[in-house]
């Protein structure tokens, strides 16, 4: 959902989620490796179209 409000002239996503109390305190390639995880998953159980 974040790219998606970015893309239509909303805040960065990082600065969405930076400011997210359950993100606070996060390391930083953690997120980026669930965001990848979920990303790929995505792509294997969603068929296109």
């Amino acid at each position: 959902m974040l790219p998606s409000v970015a893309l239509n002239g909303g805040p960065l996503p990082e600065s969405v989620l930076a400011a997210h109390p359950a993100a606070r305190g996060a390391d930083p390639d953690g997120v980026t490796a669930v965001v990848a995880a979920l990303a790929w998953l995505k792509t294997r159980i969603i068929p296109a179209g």
